[in-house]
């Protein structure tokens, strides 16, 4: 008798323990290769994020380094004087009295951009990147040509006289389409009344 329960226990004792190895390996199995299906689900996510991450900062950070090394010049005119300036690429203003313009000490960018307040003369030359002229909210887009623009910050209104060449005036007020553009042709003028924009 004592055999038979030996060998009955120890049947019982392999039973049980092939049962036992059936439910680790079932374990086993199973949750590795779900570890690894979430693992290589993020390790997938994060190499098509990468890239894009990756452009994004490097444009970030180029475009810091050339903000930084831009330096901003501003030159204003006392009242009852006038006076002329020329800036990085050539152009030629006159500033008239009580006007200030800020511009950078190169023209490093895609356009050739200044902000201004007052009344001056301008002069652009041609180049290969528009000139813009920035004023009270409002563009001034230049194609190589002679204007004058009032724009004073107390006056409610802007003049825009074109002597030569063309430009184009972008109030900041939008329609839903869009900004508007008027584009003056020589010897035309405009007059824009910000507060209103008529």
């Amino acid at each position: 008798m004592d055999c038979d329960q030996t060998d009955s226990g120890k049947e019982d004792a392999s039973i049980a323990f092939k049962a036992l190895k059936r439910r680790l390996e079932a374990r086993s199995l199973i949750a590795p290769s779900l570890r690894k299906k979430i693992f290589g689900w993020y390790v997938r996510v994060a190499a098509v994020l990468f890239i894009p991450v990756l452009i994004f900062s490097l444009a970030r950070y180029i475009d810091n380094q050339n903000e930084s090394d831009i330096h901003w010049i501003e030159k204003s005119v006392s009242y009852g004087d006038i006076q002329k300036i020329i800036l990085p690429d050539g152009t030629s203003v006159w500033l008239n009295a009580g006007s200030t313009i800020v511009y950078p000490d190169s023209f490093n960018s895609d356009v050739r951009q200044v902000f201004f307040d007052g009344e001056a003369y301008f002069d652009v030359c041609k180049g290969s990147s528009p000139f813009q002229v920035n004023t009270k909210g409002n563009l001034v887009k230049v194609m190589g040509t002679s204007f004058n623009l009032k724009a004073y910050r107390d006056d409610p209104n802007i003049d825009l006289s074109l002597f030569e060449g063309s430009v184009a005036f972008v109030p900041k007020t939008a329609s839903e389409s869009g900004p508007i553009e008027v584009v003056l042709s020589p010897g035309e003028y405009i007059s824009y009344e910000c507060e209103s924009g008529k």
